[in-house]
């Protein structure tokens, strides 16, 4: 017995050997995978959606860095966006706060005095109400770059004409802004 005693230790060593090796073989293709992973980028489809759209608001937006983040390549991911509803959704709720933000930012501005501002707005929000721009051709291009511009001042609310009165005043140039009225040949 001890003959067969010896052979069954044998055979168990070999066999505790074998599936030591076998272990090993793959804890190492498991790092490899690992290693592979991590250099390679993934495909967005491979990360559950709503990963990719809390990512997304985290980043602003930004799907660039998104991806990078999520080590996900960025053209796979500007698919899945362009298919996903809800993703498209993360940005442009993103964007809208943006200019939410801009728009906070244009108010103060202008609540402050800031005729820069001031003309801006009325350059973009004010068209509706009869602001145009206009450029002047009869006139010697200023060398301060000043921006001429026509305003219907029958289209502007009373808080506005206030508002435009006040710039004026606090204007060091009081024909900075010309309110002579344009004759209309009819």
């Amino acid at each position: 017995m001890t003959g067969n005693s010896h052979e069954f230790r044998k055979k168990e060593e070999k066999s505790r050997q074998l599936i030591a090796h076998e272990e090993r073989l793959e804890l190492a293709r498991e790092m490899e995978i690992r290693r592979m992973m991590i250099k390679r980028k993934r495909r967005a489809s491979d990360v559950p959606i709503e990963i990719i759209a809390d990512e997304l608001e985290l980043q602003k937006g930004n799907v660039s860095r998104t991806a990078k983040e999520l080590n996900i390549a960025y053209a796979s991911l500007s698919d899945l966006v362009e298919r996903s509803v809800l993703l498209r959704n993360v940005i442009i709720a993103q964007r809208e706060s943006l200019v939410d933000d801009a728009e906070h930012q244009i108010r103060q501005q202008v609540q402050s005095g800031s005729l820069r501002a001031s003309i801006f707005v009325l350059e973009t929000l004010g068209k509706t109400r009869g602001f145009i721009k206009k450029a002047e051709t009869d006139a010697p291009p200023d060398p301060e770059g000043t921006t001429r511009m026509k305003v219907d001042l029958k289209n502007l609310t009373s808080d506005q004409l206030r508002q435009l009165q006040d710039i004026m005043k606090a204007a060091d140039d009081p024909n900075i802004i010309d309110v002579t009225p344009e004759v209309i040949n009819e």
